[in-house]
């Protein structure tokens, strides 16, 4: 989806070294093969982290992800920095530390695209992340479609429907349902094997 965005509005994909590797990959299932980008793609950029001594030098890689490093499509955080209105970053929470080098401009757009938190760790994860979205002051956009409803989405639905009686499945909070609903009954496991 976001590389047929980026194309679509006269942009590049940057995906990290870890994403292109994949990608690479995948290339070898002849049933994906025409489906996905190769890495030469003209809508593509591989983007090269600093690695031990900051310098990009092969040395610095492991044996697997050195390949990209020489590909004609392979930028750095300083092409970044210059050419941001020309890219779309596909990063992870783990690429976020990234932003430093690449600087981004007050008000660009970052599109979270993962499901809320429902633990305790994807809690503080989220934090820093927004952390890191204020600090550098980006517009924050959620977009998700993971197959399982958000929470807000689920009180809708049963705001909707308003059925006579709600009984929770597939959640580890059933619990949770009591707060939407008057009749709630809790599922046992053995009503449903």
């Amino acid at each position: 989806v976001f590389y047929k965005v980026a194309k679509e509005n006269d942009r590049k994909i940057m995906i990290s070294q870890r994403h292109a590797y994949l990608l690479n990959e995948l290339q070898n299932v002849p049933e994906l093969r025409n489906n996905i980008p190769s890495i030469d793609d003209e809508n593509l950029l591989i983007y090269i982290d600093r690695r031990r001594t900051g310098l990009f030098r092969k040395s610095d890689y492991r044996k697997s992800l050195q390949k990209f490093l020489d590909l004609p499509n392979a930028v750095t955080p300083d092409w970044v920095r210059e050419n941001q209105g020309n890219v779309v970053a596909c990063f992870t929470f783990f690429d976020m530390n990234e932003l430093i080098d690449i600087d981004p401009k007050p008000g660009s757009i970052y599109v979270h695209s993962t499901c809320e938190p429902f633990n305790e760790e994807m809690i503080i994860d989220q934090k820093r992340l927004d952390n890191w979205i204020d600090n550098f002051k980006l517009a924050k956009h959620h977009f998700h479609a993971s197959g399982h409803a958000s929470g807000t989405d689920l009180q809708k639905i049963i705001q909707t429907i308003n059925p006579k009686e709600l009984i929770p499945i597939h959640t580890e909070k059933p619990e949770l349902y009591r707060k939407m609903h008057e009749n709630v009954k809790m599922p046992k496991l053995e009503e449903f094997q």
